[in-house]
C-alpha cells in the first residue's frame, strides 16, 4: 500500500493490485496545487468545497472514478471493499454543519478509516462498528472539526496502529481558522521522528508494527 498526500483531507492510496483510491478532494478554493487526480474510487464524506470537488478526477481510462459519498458497505473493485460510517461535523448532531461520512477502507488486509470532517468524539456503538483500525486519517485542526484534544482522546478510543493527522493550518492555509499540527504532536507525546513529515508512506500488513505510531503526510512546502 502506498498513500500520498496530496494536502488538507485529500490522500492517494494504491494497492499492490494497482487500485488508486482518492479521499475527499479539495478545489481550487484551498489553496494547496490543484491538479487533475486519475483514481479508480473517489471517496468523498461531505459536500463542502474542500472534500467535494468531482471536477478534477478521472477513471485511468478517461472516464469518470467511482464516487462513494454514503453510508453502506460496498466493493467497488476487486479487493476493496469501503463502508461508510455517518457520523457529524459537529458536536451537535449536525444542527451546524449537517452528517459526515467516515470510510473504512479494506484492501490487501488492512483497515484504514478516513474520518473526514468529523465533529465529535465517537460513541461507544460507533467505535464498536470500526473495530480494529489500522491506519487513522483524522482531523487535528479544531474549529470545523475536532480539536487537537478531541483528537486525541479519539485515538485512544480506536487505538490505531498509525494515526495520519490532517485538515490542519499550513502554509496554503494560514488564513484559515484552525490550529497547526503541532498541538496535536505535544498532546500525543510525538517523537521527533514523529514529528518529521513525510511525502508518502509504504506500509504492508507485515511490516506494521514496524511503521511510526504517528506519520505526519505533507506535500512539498506545507510548513515552509
Amino acid at each position: 500500500m502506498l498513500i500520498r498526500p496530496n494536502g488538507h483531507a485529500q490522500f492517494l492510496l494504491q494497492n499492490s493490485e494497482g487500485a488508486a483510491i482518492l479521499t475527499d478532494p479539495f478545489d481550487e478554493g484551498c489553496g494547496y496545487p490543484y491538479e487533475k487526480c486519475i483514481a479508480d474510487v473517489v471517496t468523498v464524506s461531505h459536500g463542502h468545497h474542500d472534500h467535494a470537488d468531482l471536477g478534477k478526477c478521472e477513471a485511468a481510462d478517461g472516464g469518470k472514478p467511482i464516487v462513494i459519498e454514503s453510508a453502506g458497505r460496498r466493493s467497488p473493485v476487486p479487493d476493496v471493499v469501503i463502508e461508510g460510517i455517518e457520523v457529524f461535523h459537529d458536536d451537535c448532531q449536525g444542527q451546524k454543519r449537517g452528517k459526515n461520512v467516515m470510510m473504512l477502507i479494506e484492501t490487501e488486509g488492512l483497515r484504514l478509516l478516513h474520518a473526514g470532517d468529523l465533529g465529535h468524539t465517537l460513541s461507544d456503538e460507533t467505535l464498536l462498528r470500526c473495530g480494529r483500525v489500522d491506519i487513522l486519517f483524522l482531523p487535528v485542526g479544531g474549529f470545523f472539526t475536532l480539536s487537537p484534544a478531541e483528537a486525541a482522546q479519539t485515538c485512544a478510543a480506536l487505538k490505531p496502529r498509525i494515526v495520519i493527522p490532517m485538515h490542519y493550518k499550513t502554509a496554503y492555509t494560514a488564513s484559515w481558522p484552525i490550529e497547526g499540527v503541532e498541538p496535536f504532536l505535544d498532546l500525543m507525546g510525538a517523537t521527533r521522528a514523529e514529528r518529521t513529515p513525510m511525502s508518502i508512506l509504504r506500509v504492508t500488513k507485515g511490516d506494521l508494527s514496524e511503521q511510526k505510531r504517528i506519520c505526519v503526510l505533507e506535500i512539498d512546502g506545507s510548513r515552509r
